[in-house]
């Protein structure tokens, strides 16, 4: 079976005022997003899982919490551009904007799982028992429990041929009632990812890159959220951590950062932001000198 996957470690991420803090958008009827509980519609009780309780479910297309550094983003869109008239004998101020690039082509074939009661789910279920994982414990001990996101690769007949399941490690029964004010200091900026699979006869096909595009849709949800993705890989697999840096993420030992996970449990710890090396690694310094420990 071609799959890296890492059991969840929930960790408690400290702030203060003069520190990091969060900011909490509401969107519609409540909250949505990557942190925030969002009442979801229950799995059909049918094979191979059947929880008792509903499956919760959380739309990544509205960004609900931005990460913040001194009152201002860590990382924001850069506005327009702006050339101004220069020219002496010019009364008026002539402002020239310039057009914001287009968003890239979408991957036709990542796409986002809306975990619930729909075909769609039961079909990720099936795909996953088929590659050995227990369904059952993955829905009731961490994908309920975590209210955890899913990318999932499709082929060009719409057959599922790999996952990736994230999320921010935040128990989601703590959010239930919440006020907005006690929910940002619940939730922290990290989003783990939790599993990278591909069926191993897909695995094989160098040209379709299914794990590199499944990481790209995850960074971009990332970036679009301002989060920071944490992966935590087996430190001897050299192939897997080099994968991850190949698609832009960082070590501990790269940030200049002490990682006790590597020490204890024999863990390459791995995060990325979009601000490359030099601004991750501040970020992470920031959270270390807070007591942080990764």
């Amino acid at each position: 079976m071609s799959a890296e996957v890492v059991s969840p470690t929930t960790h408690q991420n400290k702030t203060n005022d003069e520190g990091l803090s969060f900011e909490v958008r509401e969107c519609g009827n409540g909250y949505c997003g990557d942190d925030v509980y969002t009442q979801g519609s229950p799995v059909s009780p049918v094979s191979p899982v059947s929880p008792q309780s509903p499956l919760q479910y959380y739309d990544d297309n509205c960004p609900s919490m931005l990460m913040r550094s001194d009152s201002s983003s860590v990382w924001t869109d850069p506005a327009p551009e702006h050339n101004k008239s220069e020219d002496p004998e010019d009364p008026e101020e002539v402002v020239e904007i310039h057009e914001v690039p287009e968003d890239p082509p979408k991957d036709t074939n990542i796409n986002r799982i809306q975990l619930g009661e729909n075909p769609e789910t039961v079909a990720l279920l099936h795909f996953l028992a088929g590659q050995g994982i227990d369904t059952t414990k993955l829905v009731t001990e961490h994908m309920m429990k975590y209210g955890s996101r899913v990318r999932v690769a499709q082929n060009d007949d719409g057959k599922i041929v790999g996952c990736l399941i994230f999320d921010n490690e935040t128990d989601q029964s703590t959010l239930e009632g919440m006020s907005p004010e006690e929910i940002k200091k619940r939730v922290g900026p990290f989003i783990y990812m939790q599993i990278l699979i591909v069926a191993p006869e897909h695995a094989v096909d160098a040209d379709k890159r299914w794990k590199e595009r499944l990481i790209a849709s995850f960074l971009e949800c990332v970036v679009k959220n301002g989060k920071i993705a944490i992966i935590r890989a087996d430190a001897d697999n050299h192939d897997t951590i080099q994968l991850y840096k190949s698609c832009g993420f960082f070590t501990m030992e790269d940030m200049g950062i002490p990682s006790y996970s590597s020490a204890k449990g024999n863990l390459e710890v791995m995060a990325y932001t979009p601000m490359g090396l030099e601004g991750t690694a501040q970020i992470f310094k920031k959270f270390y000198d807070m007591g942080a420990r990764f």
